[in-house]
């Protein structure tokens, strides 16, 4: 069983560092930016996630599905860029050891949500949707 699930890739100066790398999470690991602007942009539409956490890799969303079920989005930079981005989708494991975890199709509206938010500020061409339930 596959736990996390691509969203999307895309093409963006909007999210570009704005602090010098060595306050990154990671040299050349970026996505604060992209992190906190979904985050709010998705809270506009109704659906609240998390504040943005840190990770080794970039930046992760969580979001309460109900039901102790939690979706984590991730967010982060492809290859060191600053303008090639990456969105996924991680299942939370639930019960012993985390082997239980809820079917995908428990995020669509959450996935609904953020192809929303993302086409409405990334051109269309500038983004390759990976998502399909």
């Amino acid at each position: 069983m596959k736990d996390i699930r691509d969203i999307a890739e895309f093409r963006s100066g909007r999210f570009k560092p704005i602090l010098p790398d060595t306050c990154q999470v990671n040299p050349r690991r970026y996505g604060a930016e992209l992190a906190f602007w979904l985050a709010g942009k998705l809270a506009q539409q109704g659906v609240v996630t998390s504040y943005p956490v840190a990770e080794d890799w970039g930046w992760m969303l969580s979001f309460d599905a109900g039901q102790g079920v939690v979706f984590h989005i991730l967010c982060g930079n492809i290859d060191g860029s600053d303008e090639h981005w990456g969105l996924s989708l991680g299942r939370k494991g639930t019960g012993w050891f985390g082997r239980a975890a809820a079917s995908f199709e428990a995020a669509q509206p959450l996935v609904n949500a953020i192809r929303f938010v993302l086409h409405a500020a990334v051109p269309s061409q500038d983004i390759d949707w990976l998502y399909d339930n």
